[in-house]
């Protein structure tokens, strides 16, 4: 009886635990996740303008539709997001 008692105590601290650390290194995963891919998305933004810019310069006519277009791009991919 005391060991089937203390098999269960041990078996939940152990599913304790690994809802513990699955937990934290889920949380963790996300944070970085979201963090990197809030990262990428400024510098995909800023590649888009400063390409859009560089492009425009060239043709000397700096239009702002191209601008407005990645600026939907990076609105689209935060509503994706969230």
């Amino acid at each position: 009886k005391v060991q089937r008692i203390f098999r269960c105590l041990t078996i939940s601290c152990v599913e304790v635990k690994k809802k513990t650390i699955s937990k934290i290194c889920g949380d963790y995963l996300q944070i970085v996740s979201r963090y990197c891919f809030e990262w990428l998305t400024i510098i995909i933004f800023l590649s888009l303008t400063s390409l859009n810019y560089i492009i425009a310069t060239f043709h000397h006519a700096k239009r702002r539709l191209n601008f407005f277009n990645s600026f939907h791009f990076i609105l689209i991919v935060y509503s994706i997001q969230f």
